[in-house]
């Protein structure tokens, strides 16, 4: 197994095709990234996706060379669905080595008792064996319940973060195994510690009320002046309940939520994987407050945790400027 940080091609040496098998979009976006760098060449990535129809463009991608611009780096990603017609299709397409075009083929169905889930259509297909052969194949099981605590222990580390005896497990067993959601988790730990290097077991309490509210819904909702004060009072009472911890699941979701609508403002849309009906209200919501509003709320997010993290605030205090500053930019 390849760490991903330790992609096996060199810049005279990579993969005429790479298969990355890895359930966790985070770790495999990671490990792409540091294929492409270490070729020390600029790279075009086109990503297209398999659980929607593969269009005519894909094939194009994956024939034609950009003869006047950047090599190509064609990313599939959720391949793993596809049926056995499309893997047929591939084989002419994979013999022979084109130096302007790289693809990889992501499977990021779930592992099974520590073991990744291969179409047997794509195990018998000759480019497969020729991956197998020649090493073009990446496999990573993404977080599990047992790689985390090492996980977790390699990011206190490099900040000199220390846990007391029986923590770190304790700590461990709720976290999620996505690596984008545990980054969010731990920065929430970071911002909660300041300038402290011990985590404590009453330091876990932050993490024992998971907030229950769907950021769209309130987003929504702080757009219609009948339904805004009802929200700002879900606000109220949730932080009563949950104490002063509410503010960094709340700026968690809304980084989440305004990252998925910069997406759908900038025209990325099938980077977004939401059901139709949902994704299409989003980007209306994104369209209509345009990438000025978004980058607002970015900088809301910023000067929160900035604000908490610094002692200017408290965590109450920020969430509520937080809240208002929202509602003055969306009104």
């Amino acid at each position: 197994m390849i760490h991903p940080s330790s992609p096996s091609s060199s810049q005279n040496q990579r993969p005429g095709f790479s298969f990355c098998v890895c359930p966790d979009p985070e770790r495999l976006r990671e490990h792409i990234r540091l294929c492409l760098e270490h070729t020390k060449t600029d790279w075009e990535n086109k990503v297209f996706w398999g659980d929607e129809d593969i269009s005519p463009a894909f094939w194009q991608a994956l024939s034609v060379p950009n003869l006047m611009g950047p090599p190509r780096a064609l990313i599939l990603r959720r391949a793993h669905g596809l049926k056995v017609d499309f893997w047929k299709s591939l084989t002419p397409h994979l013999k022979g080595f084109k130096q302007s075009i790289w693809p990889f083929f992501c499977l990021e169905g779930a592992w099974s008792k520590n073991k990744p889930a291969i179409p047997k259509t794509i195990q018998s297909r000759p480019y497969w064996k020729v991956a197998t052969r020649k090493k073009w194949i990446w496999q990573d099981p993404g977080l599990t319940r047992s790689n985390l605590p090492e996980t977790v222990r390699r990011w206190a580390g490099s900040r000199q973060i220390q846990f007391e005896p029986g923590v770190l497990q304790a700590f461990c067993h709720n976290l999620p195994l996505e690596t984008f959601a545990l980054h969010n988790e731990l920065e929430k730990l970071s911002l909660h510690l300041g300038t402290r290097k011990t985590v404590t077991l009453s330091d876990l309490t932050l993490f024992e009320h998971p907030m229950d509210m769907d950021m769209f819904t309130f987003l929504r909702s702080i757009q219609d002046k009948r339904q805004c004060l009802q929200s700002w009072k879900k606000i109220l009472v949730d932080q009563g309940s949950t104490g002063s911890d509410m503010l960094f699941p709340f700026l968690g979701l809304l980084t989440w939520e305004t990252r998925t609508m910069w997406q759908l403002a900038a025209g990325e849309d099938k980077a977004v994987r939401l059901p139709p009906s949902i994704k299409s209200m989003k980007k209306n919501m994104a369209t209509r407050l345009g990438l000025i509003k978004l980058s607002r709320i970015f900088d809301l997010i910023a000067d929160a945790e900035t604000s908490v993290k610094s002692g200017r605030q408290t965590p109450d205090q920020a969430l509520a400027f937080t809240v208002q500053e929202l509602m003055r930019t969306f009104s």
